[in-house]
Parts: C-alpha cells; structure tokens; sequence
C-alpha cells in the first residue's frame, strides 16, 4: 500500500514537480463499498497512469468519465473519484507550464478537463501503461516512466515562458510581494503578466497563490488534527478565518470543517493513510 510523492532524477527535475503514486488493493475487503474521493483542487498539471482498475470521476455536471491514461490540467472545482478494487494510479505532475509548452497549447483549454492522454501523446501511451501493470516494484515503474520522458524531451519544445520560473518560484517559497513585482521580473506590464500567467498555468496569478495557501491548510489539518482553524489560517497567510472559509467555499465548495470531514471518508483512510 503507498500514498506517496516521489522527486524524479535530477536531470528531469526542470519538467517534473513529482510522481504521486497510489497504490491500494481492496481485493480482500469484505466491504463492497469502496468511499467516494473528494478531490480537492490543488496546483497541479498531470499525467495519469491507471495499470489496473479504472477511476470514474464526476463533476458537478453529473457527468462520468473514465480514461486508462489520462490528462488533466489546471483544477478550480472540486471532482469526485471513484476508484476500483486494484486501484494503482501514478501521477506525473509537471512543473507549471511545462505541459503549455510540450502540448504548444493554452492551458486554459485543460482547466476543470480530464481527458485521454492519447489525444495529445499518441497511443503508445498504451503500452506504457501495460509495462507498467507488470512491474515488480516502484523503482521498475519509474525507470519506465522517465524512459517516456525522457524520450518526450527529445520530441518536444522545452523552452519555458519566463512566468513558469516565477509560477515554480511561488510553489517553494513563501512571499509577500505583490503581482506587479512579478510582472516586472519577467519585464511586463500586469495586464500582460497576468494573461500570459492564465495562459501557461490555465489560472491568474492570484488565484494560484489562492490554491497554494488552501493546500498548506489542507494538509495542515491532516498532519496537525488538533490544530484550531484559526491558527492554521494564520499560518497559511490568510488574514483570518474567514479568509480562508471564503477560499474553501471558492474552490471547494464546504467550509473547512465540512470538507474535513468529507475527507475523513477517503478510501485512504481505510488504511489508516492520508495526504499529508
């Protein structure tokens, strides 16, 4: 059983955030009824690799959909996952707009999608997925998967936009200093900051430091359930408690408390794991 993010090799780490990968057997359960993930919106562009039993995911829409491998860029909306009996998913996240510049797309185009990855990588995309079904450990599946990569960079441009290094910049590193600062790093007004912004990671800039504070809270509360949400408002630079109920309710459409709660029933947890 694994719920893990795993760096990639060093010369992939420029394209690669991590790989996330869930691995959990329910084979042997004698509860038929496997929970509903809420899946929260985080900062995240990704590649889905499912080896196994497929995962159903619903949007508010009602809609169902179910990709072996799928693509799905930037998401403000909470979707909910189903997952199957077998369940092995492996994630490669990528750097924020990377996937703009290998797909040469607006990223906008993937926001709140989940679509076939094959539609842009090709149906070799197949074959990867079955290697990785018959992989004897973790390492065996990496090695698999950067050999994809690897093969990508080769075939694709990888020239960044000066707005992904401040995109990348924001994700590792906690700063007060207003848009416009960042805009005139990358030597452009704010209107053309925040639109090439859009562009490369499919949200404002202000909504992306919005979801990097709503994720350190989340898993705040996950490591820390003891912790008041006041102080882990405080801390995850919101100017209060509402601030971050207004974010909660934003993006995710609970309250703190309610989604907490929601996520108490994640398949995870009957394991005794969670994201953290």
């Amino acid at each position: 059983m694994l719920l893990n993010n795993i760096k990639p090799s060093a010369p992939l780490q420029s394209f690669v955030r991590f790989y996330r990968i869930i691995d959990f057997d329910f084979t042997m359960d004698t509860d038929d009824i496997i929970q509903v993930k809420a899946y929260r919106p985080r900062i995240e562009h990704c590649l889905q690799f499912t080896p196994f039993d497929c995962e159903k995911v619903n949007y508010s829409d009602g809609k169902s959909i179910s990709h072996k491998v799928a693509l799905f860029g930037q998401q403000t909306v909470m979707s909910h996952r189903k997952v199957g009996k077998r369940f092995l998913n492996f994630q490669i996240v990528f750097q924020p707009g990377v996937l703009s510049s290998f797909l040469r797309i607006s990223m906008d185009e993937l926001s709140n999608i989940y679509i076939d990855a094959e539609l842009f990588f090709g149906t070799h995309l197949h074959n990867v997925n079955e290697q990785l079904a018959l992989c004897r450990n973790y390492q065996e599946m990496i090695g698999i998967v950067e050999l994809f990569l690897t093969a990508q960079l080769r075939l694709r441009n990888t020239a960044l936009h000066p707005v992904n290094r401040i995109a990348q910049y924001l994700l590792t590193n906690v700063s007060n200093r207003k848009i416009e600062w960042f805009a005139s790093q990358a030597n452009l007004s704010y209107r053309q900051f925040d639109r090439a912004f859009k562009n490369n990671t499919g949200i404002t800039p202000k909504d992306f430091r919005k979801l990097i504070q709503l994720d350190y809270a989340y898993l705040q509360k996950n490591r820390f359930p003891d912790k008041d949400w006041l102080s882990i408002a405080l801390d995850s630079g919101f100017y209060d408690y509402q601030h971050l109920s207004r974010n909660y309710q934003q993006f995710i459409g609970h309250s703190p408390t309610e989604f907490y709660k929601l996520e108490q029933q994640a398949p995870e947890r009957r394991f005794g794991d969670f994201e953290q």
